[in-house]
């Protein structure tokens, strides 16, 4: 095994890459990069629309680079502070609180799950199961 190995290794003491392994890291390099520009295209055509009129993102829509630039969401964003730290501190506490109220839920959930003695365990989890199968989207029809 270990002469297999050092066969495959080059003078400088790296392992040889095939072909085919090659031409797949690139293959996968592109499009692991073409996926991360994807994902980042929301927040440039956010930044682009902050730095546009309203006029104009109504008029032509959003585009990769502002049209008719101008500063007045940052002049309104920092002429009424007020208005934006509240709407940030409420966004904060319906995350905080949110988020520990579910893990409480499903700690708790799931510790009566794992008692093998809880008498109706097995409707228990029938019940939350079977709701899982239909989306939210469900309920109010």
């Amino acid at each position: 095994m270990i002469q297999v190995l050092s066969s495959l290794r080059r003078p400088g003491g790296k392992i040889k890459k095939s072909l085919d392994r090659t031409v797949f890291d690139l293959v996968s390099y592109v499009i692991l990069t073409v996926l991360a520009l994807v994902t980042l295209l929301p927040f440039i055509l956010i930044i682009s629309a902050s730095l546009s009129s309203n006029e104009a993102v109504q008029k032509y829509g959003f585009s990769l680079f502002p049209r008719e630039f101008t500063l007045e969401a940052y002049e309104y964003v920092f002429a009424v502070p007020a208005t934006i730290l509240r709407a940030y501190t409420i966004t904060v506490f319906i995350t905080v609180v949110g988020t520990a109220l579910l893990m409480f839920i499903c700690s708790m959930t799931g510790y009566v799950l794992s008692r093998k003695d809880y008498k109706y365990r097995n409707q228990f989890s029938f019940f939350l199961f079977f709701t899982t199968i239909f989306s939210g989207g469900l309920v109010p029809w």
